[in-house]
């Protein structure tokens, strides 16, 4: 078996550069074109690249692109002659397979093209063989308990569940008979080959072996569009659920799954939800729903400030004449002046003379007394203007009803539109989560089904 050498792109652009300096010391010429100038050559070449690299112009000289290159939707089949792009490339929905040997210094865009689908195929081969390995391992089985170290498995067989249970009939699954029927139909392809190899060398008729060979390519091909649990790759996360690709069952090839524990999705969904707030805020919401998450308390606390700052600063706004009161100092002087009336009346009713015409003298004189007090007590009035402290607490209480009653409806009276600032964010998310399920992390459908493999419950979703 040939050993296989990955190099990494760090290493491809070293060997790029060593080319390049190997080419500098055999003295290859290098020859700078701008991107247009190349564009509108290639185009009167009718994008035939070698004939361009022919020209006399760049005839055996390397050339260099000073910029980003634009190919898409061309009918350019290579890029014969380009050793170095000073920019990005983009090949995008063009024929070209390779461009090994380009030093490019961006990045390169070539969707639809041969050159993507051997890097998907390389991608897909090594998923496969990865999967062989996982298969002839079992190692996904069962039989050893739930654990930290068995997750992926539980959450492998979750999902392949979930596809039995939503594909129906369609779905065949591939059994421990069909693999190893599988191994004996390629050691019998492999004798057949051998057979048609001897039988060439002997000019013998191939008619039967052919047939044979036919008929076990349709077996493996009949069991090969069979899936297990081993056509499920796994392939990274989706927030805190561990995520498969379906690969090798062409049904459903490249379809995504995920899986987790009921904490793991709840988790997910909720950083779902914290990540549409940081990306667009509550906007992403519907306005009612948000709203009805608003911190009462936050909202009286604001106001509270608001308005006892706003209540001594402005009294004439919120009180009339009639509103002010007499201070405690007022009104203690009131009474104070009230007893002291009382017992000059008492004295103006017992007192003795011993001459009747001090009577009326004495009479009179306390009187005056009396009447002084009563002037005092009916000059004694609230200062307008002044509120006292219960005054103020008492329309700083009436005014925090109101809005406890409407906290958003007082909110925006007051010109404030954003109320991010008065939500509690973790009931917020919590809310979202229970009101819309934690299928919202979902990018299929927005479904989930609860799965139980061995009594362990897994939550199983569709991503595309």
């Amino acid at each position: 078996m040939k050993k296989v050498i990955k190099l990494k792109n760090s290493d491809i652009k070293k060997l790029v550069n060593l080319v390049i300096e190997q080419d500098s010391k055999n003295n290859v010429e290098w020859v700078e074109v701008s991107p247009e100038r190349y564009l509108e050559i290639m185009k009167y070449a009718g994008y035939y690249a070698r004939g361009v690299a022919n020209l006399p112009e760049f005839r055996n000289k390397n050339i260099v692109i000073t910029g980003t290159l634009k190919l898409p939707h061309t009918p350019t089949k290579s890029l014969d002659g380009i050793k170095k792009i000073e920019g990005n490339l983009d090949i995008s929905n063009t024929q070209i397979s390779n461009i090994d040997g380009i030093q490019i210094q961006g990045y390169v865009s070539d969707w639809n093209t041969p050159l993507r689908k051997i890097k998907e195929k390389r991608i897909r081969d090594g998923k496969l063989a990865e999967a062989i390995v996982r298969r002839e391992d079992d190692e996904w089985r069962l039989d050893t308990g739930y654990g930290r170290a068995n997750e992926e498995a539980y959450a492998a067989h979750a999902v392949l569940e979930y596809i039995i249970s939503n594909g129906g009939s369609k779905i065949k699954l591939k059994t421990k008979k069909d693999l190893e029927r599988l191994e004996e139909l390629n050691e019998l392809l492999e004798n057949l080959q051998d057979k048609v190899n001897e039988y060439e060398q002997q000019d013998r008729d191939l008619t039967d072996v052919y047939t044979d060979i036919e008929i076990a390519e349709d077996e493996v091909e009949e069991i090969n569009n069979k899936i297990d649990v081993y056509n499920l790759i796994p392939d990274g996360e989706h927030y805190d659920l561990l995520r498969f690709e379906v690969v090798g069952y062409d049904d459903l090839e490249g379809e995504t799954y995920c899986a987790g524990k009921p904490y793991d999705a709840e988790e997910s969904a909720k950083e779902y939800v914290r990540r549409q707030l940081d990306d667009g805020g509550y906007s992403n919401f519907n306005p009612s729903f948000v709203e009805s998450f608003i911190d009462e308390d936050e909202v009286v606390d604001y106001f509270k400030d608001y308005y006892e700052d706003d209540i001594r600063n402005n009294p004439d706004v919120y009180f009339n004449d009639d509103d002010y009161e007499l201070t405690e100092e007022q009104q203690e002087r009131i009474e104070e002046l009230e007893n002291q009336i009382v017992e000059l009346e008492e004295e103006q009713k017992n007192f003795e003379v011993d001459e009747p015409e001090d009577v009326s003298r004495l009479w009179d004189e306390i009187q005056e007394k009396i009447d002084a007090l009563e002037s005092e007590k009916d000059n004694i009035e609230p200062e307008i203007g002044n509120p006292t402290e219960e005054m103020i607490d008492s329309k700083l209480e009436d005014m925090l009803d109101s809005v406890r009653r409407n906290p958003v409806e007082n909110l925006k009276d007051l010109g404030i539109d954003d109320l991010t600032n008065f939500i509690n964010e973790r009931d917020f998310i919590d809310g979202v989560v229970e009101s819309d399920g934690v299928g919202i992390v979902s990018t299929y459908d927005g479904s989930y089904d609860v799965v139980y493999v061995n009594n362990e419950e897994f939550y199983v979703m569709r991503l595309d």
